[in-house]
């Protein structure tokens, strides 16, 4: 029993130092847990109040030995409300209290090292646990990264066709209509997509997405004059229009469904197969020629 504590303290400390580099808040947290559960015990909190007076960090209270007060006239406390008024004289006696502990037990094993292997033990379920509510927190920073830049996806996209479809609809009646607001929402699109931090299919997919958003430029008609584009007829915009609204909500819905989880992607593509965005394969071939 002594040895496996041992170990699980050891394994507790070593991923504790790997982790701390990154997140030294988090560590210091998991610390201060093991602090808490071993010295705010009921039956250790006459131990630490007299541990804080012989350290003068804090007075005893005639009649009650589990209360404390700061000062000799200063209100009464308990120990949990003294830990959290004096976090660091708390640390400070804990910390001393948990080496005179150590200190007093039998080193030695069998049944004359219970009482040891009970106090590692103890410590390394404690450690164990803030380790685990460590992992609790940077797996919740992580899911909280992730669901950031999903949430700019799809802001970027509702942006983008709300810009889009107004100016395909202004368009048709005047083809001056200003198209940067578009071209800066489309571009707000386009880096929202490049910045999902997906992997694989799906990373391709997004870059494929963001090279080929529609309306890069204002619409044009097919075919050219000597002097360039020819003029588009008032009756051949709205068929022009309807084609670009078209490959504007084709290449919006397939940018939302890439802020969709991994598992319901994948799921969604072995079951309808990849998504065909219309476009995409010209614009392809257009970015390698």
């Amino acid at each position: 029993m002594l040895r496996e504590a041992v170990l699980a303290a050891v394994a507790a400390a070593c991923l504790g130092a790997v982790c701390a580099p990154q997140n030294a808040l988090a560590a210091d947290s998991g610390k201060d847990d093991v602090q808490t559960v071993y010295c705010l015990t009921p039956s250790r909190r006459a131990a630490l109040v007299q541990a804080a007076a012989a350290l003068g960090v804090a007075r005893t209270v005639p009649g009650d030995p589990s209360l404390v007060r700061v000062t000799a006239s200063g209100p009464t406390m308990t120990a949990p409300t003294w830990a959290g008024h004096d976090p660091a004289a708390f640390r400070r006696t804990c910390t001393a209290l948990m080496a005179a502990d150590a200190a007093a037990r039998p080193s030695g094993g069998g049944a004359g090292g219970g009482d040891s292997g009970g106090l590692l033990t103890s410590l390394a379920v404690a450690a164990g646990g803030a380790l685990f509510a460590l992992a609790g927190q940077l797996f919740e920073r992580s899911t909280g990264g992730r669901r950031e830049r999903a949430r700019a996806v799809v802001t970027a996209a509702t942006g983008f066709a709300v810009s889009a479809g107004e100016y395909l609809d202004a368009w048709q009646r005047n083809t001056d209509t200003a198209h940067e607001p578009t071209a800066a929402a489309r571009a707000a699109l386009a880096a929202a997509l490049r910045g999902l931090a997906v992997t694989g299919e799906r990373s391709r997919q997004a870059e494929a997405l963001a090279r080929s958003l529609p309306l890069a430029q204002p619409p044009v008609a097919v075919g050219a004059t000597a002097t360039g584009p020819r003029a588009l007829p008032a009756h051949e915009r709205p068929a022009l229009a309807e084609e670009q609204h078209s490959l504007l909500e084709a290449h919006v819905d397939a940018a939302l469904r890439l802020t969709r989880s991994a598992g319901v992607w994948h799921l969604r593509r072995l079951v309808r197969g990849p998504d065909q965005v219309p476009g995409s394969q010209d614009q392809d071939a257009g970015d390698h020629a």
